[in-house]
């Protein structure tokens, strides 16, 4: 039985990075330690967390109560500005013209207007990530890639 994405077409099902609020995040370990870092993916820390930080708070002063919300809430943001980056990385690609970023699934770039011949796939590797940043000869008979020395490995045309 083929898998069903979101649209209910079958097609990829592939997990895409998916942005979490801050805010909320935040909230949710205001009132129970740990369940913000749950609510952002990192449950093994969420769960030693939980655990740990309430029974020092219960046992402590509760002016520790804040001292941890301000570490947490720290913390939190940067895994935040960490999260937003990789959901960027999978909805966005630059353009090879520009240099511009625009979201993957656009065919024409909305700064300079450059066409793309087909929708981009997201690269899971370093060399997938350079195959399709690499630049082709603008001559359409030529199979060729622009070198560094900004010449066509097949046919010698200038790119």
């Amino acid at each position: 039985m083929r898998a069903v994405d979101a649209e209910g077409m079958g097609g990829d099902t592939t997990a895409q990075p998916k942005a979490k609020d801050l805010v909320l995040a935040i909230v949710l370990n205001a009132l129970l330690p740990g369940v913000g870092y749950m609510y952002m993916g990192r449950v093994p820390l969420g769960v030693l967390v939980l655990p740990i930080v309430s029974l020092l708070i219960i046992l402590s002063h509760w002016a520790w109560w804040l001292v941890w919300m301000l570490v947490m809430g720290v913390d939190m943001y940067i895994f935040h500005l960490k999260n937003k980056r990789e959901v960027e990385a999978a909805t966005l690609k630059k353009c090879p013209s520009c240099a511009e970023m625009v979201r993957r699934e656009a065919l024409v770039c909305k700064h300079c207007h450059e066409k793309f011949s087909e929708l981009w796939p997201t690269p899971a590797t370093g060399a997938e990530e350079a195959f399709y940043r690499r630049r082709l000869c603008p001559d359409e008979a030529c199979i060729g890639v622009i070198g560094s020395d900004n010449k066509c490995s097949i046919c010698g045309h200038r790119g």
